[in-house]
This record gives structure tokens, C-alpha cells and sequence, in this order.
């Protein structure tokens, strides 16, 4: 019978899942990344899914969730006595942070500039959000402004040739 799975963390991006994966698998801790092509493929699932989540044996459980212990996306562990990992935290894990207002409505707009590329109407939506963004009073850290910069560069860019390519076609 296969051994019982449980998540350790879950992420927004593949890479970081893969990170923490190699990070296990560098210490002897086999773990399994759920959901990984289909938030690959179709980022916008992704909170319909619960993200990308990373999964260990319950047995390696307590070796892998030391291991994690320094990242800052670990969620949920088993408890002690081996119920859901959603049911209780060991004392002192870390907790998932979630991500706020602004800075997910920033990776939405990169993601729709980056889109609009292939299918340029996203690009109105991405402006659309960038410039949503104005209007919350949430402050937004600097990576959040190069993201919101590159994803308006992009849009501006699109735009620009498609009604170029219309006007003069």
C-alpha cells in the first residue's frame, strides 16, 4: 500500500517549488510536487487549486519540515498524531504569508502583459490593473514597481503597434 502524503508548502511559481523540492532532495527527503504542469500551464488556476504544493511522505515528514523551516512560504505540517496537515501546526513552523492586495494584482498584470504578447488584448487588461493600483492605499515594495514598470512598458509597446498596424494596413 502507498504511504500517505502530506503537504508541507505550497507555491505560487514553479521555480520556487522546484527550489524547495531540490532543497529536500539534496537531504535524502523524496518529495512530489502536486499540481505542478497545470499551474505551469494555466497560472490562473492557481488559486483555484491551492497553488503548487509539495508533498513528502508522512513518514519524512519531521525530517523534511527542519529542512523548510527557514523559507518563508512553509505552511501547514501533520500533527502529532498524524491527522490532517491542516488540522494543527507544530509550535514554532512558519506560516504562510499571505501575499496582499497589491503585490498579487502586480504579478497579474506582468502575467497578462507578458500573455498580451501572444493575444493582445490582455494588454487592457494589465493596464487595466496597473492602473487599479493607484487606487489602493497599500504601499508597493520596489520589486513590485519593476514589475508594475515592465509590465506597462509592454503593454504601451503592444498597443502601440497594433494600432500602428491598423492605421496604416
Amino acid at each position: 500500500m502507498a504511504e500517505k502524503l502530506v503537504t508541507l508548502a505550497t507555491f505560487d511559481m514553479p521555480f520556487e517549488a522546484h527550489l524547495a523540492k531540490g532543497l529536500l532532495e539534496t537531504n535524502d527527503v523524496s518529495s512530489f510536487l502536486a499540481d505542478e504542469f497545470t499551474v505551469g500551464v494555466a497560472w490562473h488556476l492557481s488559486n483555484a487549486l491551492g497553488g503548487i504544493k509539495l508533498q513528502v511522505a508522512e513518514t519524512d515528514a519531521e525530517r523534511a519540515i527542519p529542512l523548510l523551516k527557514g523559507r518563508e512560504r512553509a505552511v501547514a505540517v501533520p500533527d502529532a498524531e498524524g491527522g490532517s496537515p491542516d488540522a494543527a501546526k507544530i509550535e514554532g513552523d512558519p506560516v504562510e504569508i499571505p501575499l496582499s492586495i497589491s503585490e498579487t494584482t502586480v504579478n497579474r498584470a506582468l502575467h497578462a502583459a507578458l500573455l498580451g504578447l501572444f493575444f493582445a488584448p490582455l494588454q487592457l487588461y494589465s493596464l487595466w490593473l496597473i492602473g487599479r493600483l493607484f487606487f489602493l492605499k497599500q504601499k508597493i515594495g520596489r520589486q513590485g514597481w519593476k514589475k508594475i514598470w515592465v509590465a506597462g512598458m509592454l503593454d504601451l509597446m503592444v498597443l502601440g503597434t497594433t494600432v500602428l498596424l491598423f492605421f496604416f494596413s
